[in-house]
Order: C-alpha cells, then structure tokens, then sequence
C-alpha cells in the first residue's frame, strides 16, 4: 500500500512538473508574440500566440492576444472563435472580449445575437465596478451606440434601396489581394488605387497583413474593359517604393499628387508627399511640413479640395479623441500648410475614422468610421453642416454600407467607387465595388434622410427600447424584419 502511495506520489510530482514546464514554455512563446504585438506585426504575432496556447490551452491572456490578431487582420471568423471562449466565462480580466465577441457578430449581419451581446457585456462591467473607469467606459458607452447601430441596419434592411448598378469592379483592377482607396480622373476613364498585389515595387512583407507592401496603380477604361495604364510619364516608378505607398489625392490641373508613404525611416509610421509634375514627368517626392507630419504619429489619408487650398487628412495624433481622427489644414501657398484644425466631436470619436472625400460642390465630407451607429465594422457616413464642429452625420445606408468594412468611397463625374471585404462576387479580402450616379446632388440628398442619421451624438429615434428586459417582445420584433427583409 505505502509502495502505492509512494508510486503515485512520484507520477503526480511529474506530471506537476510537466504542467509547469508547459506553461513556462507557453510564457516564453507569449512574451515573443507581445514583442511583435507591440509592433503591429500581426502576422508574426499569431504563430507564436497558437504555439504557447499549444503548449497550454487554459493560456487565456495568449488566447484573448490571439483574438485580437485575427481582429486587426480582419479575419473575423478566427477572432470570434477566440473571443466566444473567453466572453462564456465572463472573465473580469478580460472584458473587452464579450464587446469585440458582439462586434464579431454584428460583422457577420447577427445584428439580433449582437445586440444580446453587447448587453452582456455592459452587466459584466456593471457587475464588477467597471463602466466607470478610465480603462473602459468609452467601450461601455460604445456598446449602446453598437446596439443603436444594430437597430439602424434592422430598420434599414426592411427598406427597398436604389440599386445604382453596385458591383465588384472586374479584374485587373481587383486582384486576390487587398485593393482599395481608388478614384478616378477626368471624365471617369482613368482609374487610380491602392493594391498589394504582386509584381509592384513593395516587395517587402507586411507582417501586419501577411502581404506584399502596397502600390500606386492606374487603370484605363477602353471599350467597358480595365487595362493597365501608362503615358511615359514615371508615376509608378517615382511614387512607388519597397514599402508602402498608396491612398492618394491629385490637384484639379493633375500636377500635383498627395499620397500616404510608410517608408522603414520613418520610424514604423506613414506620413504624407507631394510629386509635382514638371515637364511631363513627375519629380521626386518630399514629404509635407511638419505641420501635417510629425515623426512621432502617422499621417495618412490625404484628400485635397479641387481648388488645392485645404487638405484633408487622417492622424493619431494625441491632439485627437482618440485613434486616427480627422483633420484639414489650409495651404498659404507653395505647399505651405498650416497648423491643422481638428473637426471635431461630431465627426471624430473614441474609435477610427479614415479615409475623408470632400465634395465642394454640395459642401459635404465622406468618410468611414467604426466609432459612429452603423452597420457593420466601418461605414460610410456624410457630414453636413455649415461648421464641421456641430455636424450632422448621416449613414450611407445601402448599398454602400454592409455589415462588414466600407471605407474609401469616392465620387466622379458619373461613377463612384468605395472599399470592401464584404462577403461577395470580388476576388480578394478588400475589392473595390463600383456604381452609377447621375449627380452628387443625388447621392447627398439620397443618404441624407432622417432614417439615416447616425453620428454618435445625434439624437436617435428609438422605435425600440433595446436596453428593456421584454426579451420576447424584442425577438419578436427582429424576427418580423427579418422576415420582411427576404
């Protein structure tokens, strides 16, 4: 008998042993994934997050990193497998697991398990203290605001939408791999846009997205069909680096260009340039004042006003609310611009908004934000106002906006363009979707119903009291738009 307590005493030893060799062995493979985490390298984080949890699969801070990886890659379907496991057990360590668990679902359009999500997540940080503190209550109010959005897409769902011919853009303009931020020339024949398709110059990995770094591309139309496009004139080969460049803005004469580059000098941020055009070809870029570009935080996104007198452009700078805001600087002249001017708590939030398009003919701004009431992660929204300060916000509705990513919307003469991954017929994660306008002024007046308003600040027209505790009664009202929504 002693023998078997004795026998026994020495396998439970090792198998004490082996646990605690498994979780230092997982600590170690966590703390490298915090080092590349830290660094924004997704792509370089996950392996070694899924090796520690190999090692130890209760590792709930290697799982919850894990989540947030797949979140910031935008693989959404991995991210809510993680997130689901750690928001089941209600873990006050880790809360903000069952408010991206609720944002997960509602990317998915489950805008009525969304909802019931979201609310779970305001109990837990109740239950334990938190909705108060500096460390989560902008999610704790975010949270009501993703509710509101999720009753602004079921209300919108029910609606009959113009069509204005939206669809994926064919090959060569998309490709398998991320294409975005395009817009056109002139009369619409020539198309510009942002890819991390092979063959360009960025042939440097982006570990953040697992691609090659993105290029500058142009396209031209001829007889309903996309080729590339090229008249001697050296854009891609002076624009475009080993690292990332894209997401750029030219002048109304086209003598000017305004582009994002994220050069490995700059310290691992992007800033925004300038190449002008001089005798039919384009000259070296330089970087704009320090005014727009400060070396410590990113500057992106540049947009210019036809007349070239007011940029528009997206930073995290800690002058803002928080994340990437929107800003516009006004040029003195010879590319001299001056301090920029933050637009505000109506348009700016807690969370990002990128990707600004002004229209100076009916004085209204388009961006994307995931901050605002909206229908899936980012959404295209439109600011009306004669100060951008106390702007009206409007959501685009559909079919611009889905419940997946939509940023980058653009408008020509005759044709617009916006970014997507939304689960459809295009070939690659994010596919640039085009449709048919027949004004601007039609677009504006289009989005911008009352339905429709949707800044975070704006008084929303509750039809339904999501906060009540009558849970039939609300399912059965989500049932009932869902119905008619087929």
């Amino acid at each position: 008998m002693r023998k078997l307590v004795f026998l026994f005493g020495i396998v439970l030893s090792i198998s004490l042993m082996g646990q605690a060799s498994n979780k230092v062995q997982a600590s170690r493979l966590a703390k490298l994934g915090d080092e590349y985490y830290k660094d924004k390298l997704y792509m370089a984080a996950i392996p070694r997050y899924k090796a520690a949890l190999a090692e130890s699969e209760t590792f709930t801070k290697a799982k919850f990193r894990l989540a947030e990886c797949y979140r910031l890659i935008q693989d959404y379907e991995s991210a809510e497998y993680y997130y689901e496991q750690i928001a089941a057990k209600g873990d006050s360590r880790y809360p903000t697991a069952g408010f991206y668990y609720g944002w997960m679902q509602k990317l998915k359009g489950r805008y009525d398990a969304a909802i019931k999500t979201f609310k779970q997540f305001r109990t837990l940080l109740e239950e334990n203290e938190l909705h108060e503190s500096a460390q989560y209550s902008y999610l704790y109010k975010q949270a009501k605001i993703e509710i509101d959005g999720c009753q602004l897409a079921l209300n919108q769902i029910t609606l009959v939408h113009p069509d204005h011919q939206f669809r994926a853009l064919a090959e060569p303009v998309n490709s398998e791999f991320n294409d975005y931020a395009a817009f056109s020339l002139g009369t619409d024949d020539v198309l510009c846009l942002t890819s991390a398709r092979n063959g360009g110059k960025g042939n440097e990995i982006d570990y953040q997205f697992g691609e090659n770094m993105v290029d500058l591309y142009r396209f031209s139309e001829n007889n309903g069909s996309w080729e590339e496009y090229s008249d001697g004139d050296k854009f891609e080969k002076m624009i475009n680096t080993k690292f990332g460049d894209g997401s750029g803005s030219f002048n109304r004469e086209r003598t000017k260009f305004y582009y994002t580059n994220c050069d490995e000098s700059l310290g691992g941020v992007c800033h925004i340039y300038v190449s002008n055009l001089v005798g039919g070809k384009w000259s070296e870029p330089v970087a704009l004042n320090n005014y727009i570009n400060d070396y410590d935080f990113n500057s992106k996104h540049p947009s210019l006003t036809p007349g070239g007198d007011t940029l528009f452009f997206v930073s995290d700078n800690t002058s803002g609310l928080g994340g990437l805001d929107l800003y516009m600087s006004i040029n003195a002249g010879n590319d001299n611009w001056g301090q920029p001017t933050h637009l505000g708590p109506s348009i700016n939030t807690p969370f990002d908004e990128v990707s600004p398009f002004y229209d100076q003919g009916e004085r209204v701004l388009f961006f994307a934000s995931n901050g605002h009431r909206g229908f899936g992660g980012f959404d295209i929204y439109v600011a009306r106002g004669a100060k951008f300060e106390n702007a009206e916000i409007y959501n685009a509705g559909i079919p611009f906006n889905s419940s997946k990513d939509d940023i980058f919307f653009f408008l020509g003469k005759s044709k617009g363009y916006l970014s997507s991954n939304r689960d459809d017929e295009g070939p690659g994660k994010f596919d640039i979707y085009g449709f048919n306008i027949n004004s601007k002024r039609d677009i504006v007046s289009e989005v911008s119903t009352e339905e429709t308003i949707a800044g975070r600040n704006s008084l929303f027209a509750d039809d339904y009291n999501f906060d009540s505790d009558e849970t039939e009664i609300i399912n059965q009202i989500i049932s009932r738009m869902h119905n008619s929504a087929k």
